[in-house]
């Protein structure tokens, strides 16, 4: 979202700060011994409220506690999900394999040798400190070079990872680097995303982009004034703006309580589901990790 006047080199390393964002680079460089995470009172009584749910869906009923339901009963928690039509013609999930890369920054260790690979539908979180999850984060998205270790994308050895990795990653919000902008309305974030494709954003395309992300009932709002997960739900629907086959999210955490970051993932659950997408998430928090479909904890 947002990178066609500035393009990223395909080159990138985490060191040039100048071509990711000052902001994010800066909290990359900053290294972060441990993960940050509730004080243990409050992550105890948290654990308590979070049973383990096989169907992944999680609702708040009237009595205000968690509870688990069936997937028949999930229209009662995004009731748009079934119906939900994506603004372009999407494309072939492209299957990513990351072989035990690894990266550096400064001569200092970021991400050790670790193997992964991301298929559809799935939601996958990255837990460990700041500078490492957001280092993965963004190598994933193709905006850092690992140091060492292989890409591969469907199968076959990337030969230019950074540019193959760009064309099928989209990015939906990441601190200091795509940014959204405070003072414009959510049909002005997509009117501006859509228009770097084309001349003039259409006003089919623009009203699908709404309504395919539940914003349509907040389309006239100022960004600085909607919630939390309204900002969320805005980013992934600029990052899937050309149809990418998975998408990348920073801190999903960011100004949520417990029940509104579990209702996020469960979103995001469906929507991977009912689109056949990835998303990759990063977690501040590794006991939000068990709802996601896969865990990858790096720099332990």
């Amino acid at each position: 979202m947002g990178f066609a006047e500035n393009e990223l080199d395909d080159t990138l390393n985490l060191d040039m700060q100048d071509k990711v964002g000052e902001e994010a680079a800066s909290e990359i460089s900053e290294a972060v011994p441990e993960p940050a995470v509730a004080p243990e009172a409050d992550t105890a009584a948290l654990a308590e409220t979070l049973p383990e749910i096989d169907s992944n869906i999680v609702v708040e009923p009237e009595d205000g506690e968690l509870a688990e339901v069936g997937e028949d009963e999930t229209a009662e928690f995004v009731p748009w999900v079934a119906e939900h039509i994506a603004l372009a013609e999407p494309k072939p999930f492209a299957k990513l394999a990351f072989d035990s890369i690894a990266l550096e920054l400064d001569g200092k260790e970021l991400i050790g040798a670790t193997t992964f690979g991301i298929e559809a539908p799935s939601v996958i979180a990255i837990t460990g400190p700041t500078a490492a999850r957001k280092a993965l984060l963004l190598t994933i998205a193709g905006l850092a070079k690992p140091t060492s270790g292989g890409i591969s994308i469907d199968g076959a050895v990337a030969s230019k990872p950074a540019k193959q990795l760009k064309s099928t990653v989209g990015i939906a919000l990441f601190k200091g680097l795509n940014d959204l902008d405070d003072q414009l309305t959510v049909e002005q974030s997509v009117i501006k995303d859509l228009s770097m494709l084309r001349r003039r954003a259409k006003d089919d395309d623009v009203d699908q982009l709404l309504e395919d992300w539940d914003l349509d009932g907040i389309e006239s709002e100022k960004v600085a004034t909607i919630e939390p997960h309204d900002r969320i739900r805005l980013g992934i629907a600029l990052a899937s703006i050309g149809s990418p086959s998975t998408i990348v999210i920073d801190d999903i955490e960011t100004g949520m309580g417990a029940q509104d970051t579990l209702h996020m993932l469960n979103y995001l659950s469906n929507v991977a589901k009912t689109q056949g997408i990835a998303f990759v998430i990063g977690l501040s928090d590794d006991l939000y990790a068990k709802y996601a479909d896969e865990c990858i904890a790096i720099g332990s």
